[in-house]
């Protein structure tokens, strides 16, 4: 495999195509630019299945990227600028007309026209899209109150009895607003802003397949640890106690007191994966 065909693949080269095949999974001779392997006959004159190789775990690249608070005066900006932009809300009325939704505005004796537009207007829209992001769930508080705020329907009003007194809750009218829609569209917009902030930091492309996997603040915390005991051929049980140990009483437990131990079948995941640590 040369790097003239990885490039027109659209890899950096050689180098860079084995090892991103090989972390899909990818088999051997495929990755070489071989033929398949003919399957071998058995005593009894049936196919015998080639036994699978087993491969030594490769890392990829390690590319260090520009410290993130590089752009924490941007950040700023952008942030009062929205600020900024909320105060122009006041004074806006909409009301939707064949899906657009259109808006206008007087403001010191001014009259401002918003336009009609498919989606509500700007900075509306990207404020109601960084609540959703933040807010995570279309049932979540934040949700309800944005759509007890912005949504033309009532909340529901539900009480219970709670430890002697009641307890009063509100949440949105299953009728009137469409939850599930509206869980699945916030989900895409995870999706969609992390995919975009992939390739501001770094990415080459967003790609499809079985990802090269990932690590929650808690695991990455114990994964060094589990590193270097499997470096030393220690057991995985051994190893189970050690990282354990280090959580209960060691400088890991001051990063996170609250973590409750691990178990093997995490030890086993975070011992395979095809990771370099940095922590």
């Amino acid at each position: 495999m040369d790097d003239e065909v990885a490039l027109k693949a659209g890899f950096r080269g050689a180098r860079h195509m084995r090892q991103e095949l090989e972390e899909l999974g990818f088999p051997e001779w495929f990755v070489e630019g071989d033929t398949p392997p003919n399957p071998k006959r058995s005593a009894d004159g049936g196919e015998q299945k080639p036994r699978r190789r087993r491969r030594a775990k490769q890392f990829g690249e390690n590319m260090p990227l520009p410290p993130a608070e590089g752009a924490a005066r941007q950040f700023k900006r952008t942030l009062q600028m929205l600020i900024k932009g909320v105060d122009k809300l006041h004074g806006l009325e909409e009301y939707i007309q064949s899906e657009r939704f259109v808006g206008v505005s007087e403001r010191n004796g001014k009259n401002r026209a918003w336009g009609a537009r498919q989606s509500p207007p700007e900075p509306l829209a990207t404020l109601i899209d960084i609540e959703a992001l933040t807010a995570g769930y279309a049932r979540s508080p934040a949700m309800t109150w944005l759509l007890r705020a912005l949504h033309p329907s009532e909340l529901i009003e539900e009480r219970k009895p709670y430890r002697g007194g009641t307890l009063t809750t509100h949440r949105p009218d299953p009728t009137k607003v469409n939850l599930a829609q509206l869980q699945e569209q916030m989900e895409k917009l995870r999706e969609h802003a992390d995919n975009v902030a992939k390739l501001v930091r770094g990415r080459e492309k967003i790609r499809k397949g079985p990802s090269t996997g990932e690590l929650t603040p808690r695991e990455h915390s114990a994964y060094n640890v589990i590193k270097r005991q499997a470096q030393e051929e220690a057991s995985e049980t051994e190893i189970q106690e050690e990282v354990n140990r280090r959580l209960d009483r060691g400088p890991l437990a001051a990063l996170h007191p609250e973590a409750d131990d691990f178990t093997l079948e995490e030890i086993r995941r975070l011992r395979s994966l095809p990771f370099d640590g940095g922590a």
